[in-house]
This record gives C-alpha cells, sequence and structure tokens, in this order.
C-alpha cells in the first residue's frame, strides 16, 4: 500500500499531528486538496458571475428595445 493511501484513514487530530506521523507527504496531500478545493470554487464563482453578467445584459438589451420600439 503507498504512503499516501494511509492519510485518507487517519483518525481526527491536528494537521501537526499527522505531518509529524507521515512526513511530508501529508503535507503534500493537504496543500493539493487545498488547491483543489479553491480552483474548484474559483471556477464556480466565475460561472455564477457569467451568467449574473448574461442575465443582465439580456435585461437592459429588453429594455433598450422596448425604449426604441423595436420588441417584436
Amino acid at each position: 500500500m503507498q504512503r499516501g493511501c494511509d492519510l485518507l484513514i487517519l483518525p481526527a487530530g491536528t494537521k501537526d499531528q499527522k505531518i509529524a506521523a507521515f512526513g511530508s507527504s501529508y503535507s503534500a496531500y493537504v496543500n493539493l486538496t487545498e488547491i483543489s478545493w479553491l480552483a474548484g470554487r474559483h471556477r464556480q464563482q466565475a460561472g455564477f458571475h457569467r451568467r449574473a453578467k448574461a442575465k443582465r445584459m439580456l435585461f437592459t438589451t429588453q429594455q433598450d428595445e422596448r425604449k426604441l420600439g423595436c420588441s417584436s
């Protein structure tokens, strides 16, 4: 079994205790997980922002068309 697999079955404890027990492999695992989570969160927030902006643009375009009498 690889050393990294043991990290998933560790009992709850402080990060420092786990790093002391498993060394840099746990530290790298934690950093990778945090980076992955942050990247996913950033992607999610960017998607929310894009959709909100698209809705605003659609709304203002519709309002402009109504003012100009261009609506179909």
